[in-house]
């Protein structure tokens, strides 16, 4: 009996990979440039694997009656 071999889950590193992670492909970015680059990326992938929104959720801060009235209708009435 022969199993076919596990793909890694998505969003895995690939332990088998040996060559850089970020490849730039215009200009020479600096140390700093690079570490910004890198930051922002593990930020949004921790954005994305943090579970549920757990925030509440907002309600319209509009109603019917608070709607445009031109100047001079409120006279009107």
């Amino acid at each position: 009996m022969t199993t076919a071999p596990r793909s890694p889950a998505p969003g895995a590193a690939d332990p088998d990979r040996t060559g850089p992670a970020l490849r730039f492909l215009g200009g020479a970015p600096s140390a700093e440039e690079i570490a910004a680059v890198t930051a922002a990326l593990l930020s949004l992938r921790r954005a994305r694997t943090a579970g549920p929104d757990t925030r509440r959720a907002t309600t319209a801060r509009w109603s019917a009656p608070l709607r445009y009235r031109p100047p001079g209708s409120w006279a009107a009435r």
